[in-house]
């Protein structure tokens, strides 16, 4: 599948989010992830916290505009980019 189920997400796993920071060229930036809260937005609404890291985030952090942005690992879709 070309999707990774909230089950199968870990702490410690790597992944890859995308974005524009600038312009128009799509750049990647570094997922690390820190755990798997269950149950917070709504019943069976689960959040996936993670650090991110790269590109201009270490002097932006998450900024506006970046919401929706894909997130992978191992090439599979695990979410978007959400809260800050």
């Amino acid at each position: 599948s070309r999707v990774m189920p909230v089950d199968e997400v870990r702490p410690g796993m790597t992944g890859t989010g995308r974005t524009v920071f600038s312009g128009t060229a799509l750049e990647d930036f570094t997922v690390h992830v820190l755990g798997v809260l269950r149950n917070v937005i709504a019943p069976n609404r689960d959040l996936i916290l993670a650090r991110l890291e790269g590109g201009p985030l270490a002097r932006t952090g998450v900024i506006a505009g970046m919401s929706g942005s894909p997130v992978y690992i191992d090439g599979r879709l695990v979410g978007a980019v959400s809260y800050a």
